[in-house]
């Protein structure tokens, strides 16, 4: 396909006069191209290299270095012309000094190099809420995964057309150089630029920097939601489907809810993905919230995930995906820890380092991931690309906590609701992370701008989705956790679905609704509903009355928060008093 819109040209030559290539490859993205790129690149020895295809057709596995496996928020950057506008939760350097710093970097820096330009789009194809972009890239690894994340190539370019709506990106590898490593975000330009690093949730522009850090900017310039949720259809024996979107800290189970499996106690149920990672959500002309997922595959993280687990999840890694930094045997085979209790003989873990279950060492990282297709989900829900999107009748924002948060509550209203979305936390292993909403580390604006779109957004929609929070994490006097979670989480969201259609009723708590003793199935677990109520849905006032503390200091930290999270955060304060 010959490129005639002159913008893309224009300024593929101004990057190419800057880090001079030795030629430019324009990808189409089809399937032949895919795998000449994958057999130059295994060729290359750059650390692709292809699984038994005979167990895993059409599957690879690649390795990252040991500083470049996960994200570094000391080279995230939002430049804004005025520091007020930027991202108050990230490093902030204004524009042309920031576009100084990378052209000094990229000077030059493709000599002996082919550069690729990957042409993508965001959203399902003709969907009025659907973006365009171009990503400049010297990897045969980004090209690979940006062609399963994203509609990439010749469709992509047919829908940038000749216009210059496009959000332009610059990813260059070069040599990992942590100290001039910077993943810059423009939002005012729609620019993207990650230097230094090839980890996927900066070199896949698609990911975390357009879907979220440019997305969340947009959307409150333009009155919608770009979020770090997944969505999950919910089939119920008549044949009824209703969508529900989730915001999750890391390692909170988002993921494990988006490919949910109903338990085997709910006859009749089918649960199919939307999508894992990333949601875009606008009010629809009937008043309710709409919500399309922006990618066209998944990347998710891969250690826990087995046939118990995640069986949804598992199945895609077999076919056409690509493991990153994952233990690989002799003989082909991948092994990450949590896939099974025997790992195959003649392991190097992902660093290439022999590895057996008694090396001080893990076989895969912590991070380690598998890119797969969307549509190579068994599960997928057959609305997964509907241009308009799904209608969302429940939002859950999910934590971690020990102690204090019970398994699930219900927010009074909208206002309550992202409050609770506001005030989300997770429990690490030596500290309490603030997140709200899931996305701090993804937001490309300011929170107090964020949170005030969340109203606005609100205040439009006249059938808005109920709001929950949930917690799978709560302990017992003895550290083991009280709730089952995995499939059993279906439980909680069977009793969601059922307060959004007003199903059952709820009793009123300090910090929002809970469930009645006997309206949360229990059927096949070893709980009983005095276990329910008292361990894992009561309130205790005196360690809420600390939460209280926690979430003033917290909010202090901030500039310009809307003064409904001040009157939400005193009303919770007089609850537990």
């Amino acid at each position: 396909m010959t490129i005639t819109n002159e913008y893309v040209r224009k300024w593929v030559e101004e990057i190419a006069q800057i880090s001079r290539p030795d030629s430019i490859y324009w990808c189409d993205g089809s399937q032949e191209e895919y795998d000449h790129l994958a057999q130059i690149a295994e060729a290359s020895g750059t650390g692709l290299q292809a699984l038994n295809q005979f167990l895993w057709p059409g599957c690879y596995a690649y390795n990252t270095t040991a500083d470049d496996s996960e994200p570094h928020t000391e080279c995230m950057y939002v430049c804004t012309a005025n520091r007020e506008d930027g991202a108050d939760t990230r490093l902030w350097m204004h524009p042309d000094e920031m576009m100084e710093r990378l052209h000094k970097i990229m000077n030059n820096a493709l000599n002996g190099k082919i550069m690729y330009v990957v042409p993508y789009v965001m959203g399902p194809i003709g969907s009025p809420f659907a973006k365009t972009a171009v990503e400049i890239t010297d990897s045969i690894y980004v090209v690979m995964n940006m062609r399963i994340l994203t509609r990439m190539g010749d469709r992509a370019w047919q829908e940038i057309g000749e216009g210059d709506q496009f959000t332009r990106g610059v990813h260059f590898t070069l040599n990992r150089e942590m100290e001039n490593r910077y993943v810059a975000h423009f939002p005012e330009e729609r620019k993207i630029f990650t230097l230094n690093t090839e980890y996927g949730g900066y070199a896949f522009h698609a990911k975390s920097s357009m879907g979220m850090v440019l997305g969340s900017a947009a959307a409150v310039r333009e009155g919608w939601l770009a979020e770090h949720m997944m969505i999950l259809a919910i089939e119920n024996p008549e044949g009824e489907v209703r969508y529900i979107a989730g915001a999750f800290p890391s390692n909170c189970g988002k993921s494990n809810l988006a490919f949910l499996t109903p338990p085997d106690y709910a006859k009749g149920y089918k649960c199919y993905t939307v999508g894992d990672d990333i949601a875009w959500l606008r009010p629809g002309p009937d008043g309710r919230l709409w919500a399309i997922n922006p990618e066209a595959g998944f990347f998710s993280v891969l250690p826990g995930i087995n046939e118990h687990s995640n069986p949804h999840a598992l199945e895609m890694t077999g076919r056409d995906a690509i493991l990153t930094n994952v233990a690989v045997s002799s003989e082909g085979e991948p092994w990450w820890e949590g896939k099974n209790e025997t790992p195959p003989d003649t392991l190097k873990n992902w660093q290439g380092i022999p590895w057996n279950p008694s090396s001080p060492y893990k076989a895969a990282h912590s991070n380690s991931r598998f890119t797969a297709k969307a549509d190579r989900l068994s599960s997928i829900s057959q609305h997964w690309e509907d241009p308009a999107g799904v209608p969302i009748s429940a939002i859950i924002f999910g934590g971690k906590s020990s102690g204090t948060e019970p398994l699930v509550v219900e927010s009074y209203n909208w206002e309550h609701g992202i409050f609770l979305g506001a005030t989300l936390s997770a429990e690490r292993e030596n500290y309490l992370e603030r997140n709200p909403m899931g996305i701090l580390p993804y937001l490309g604006t300011n929170l107090g701008d964020y949170l005030r779109n969340w109203l606005k957004v609100g205040a439009g929609l006249t059938q808005p989705p109920s709001i929950f929070r949930v917690n799978w994490f709560r302990k017992g006097e003895d550290g083991k956790y009280l709730w089952p979670g995995y499939r059993e989480n279906f439980r909680v969201l069977q009793w969601i679905l059922g307060r959004t259609e007003n199903n059952f009723p709820a009793t009123q708590s300090a910090i929002g609704l809970i469930p009645q003793a006997g309206d949360l199935s229990l059927e096949g677990l070893n709980l009983t509903e005095a276990d329910l109520m008292n361990d894992l849905l009561s309130v205790d006032k005196q360690a809420w009355q600390t939460e209280c503390l926690d979430i003033e200091a917290y909010f202090r930290a901030f500039q310009n928060l809307p003064a409904e999270f001040w009157d939400q955060l005193e009303l919770l304060r007089d609850n537990v008093l």
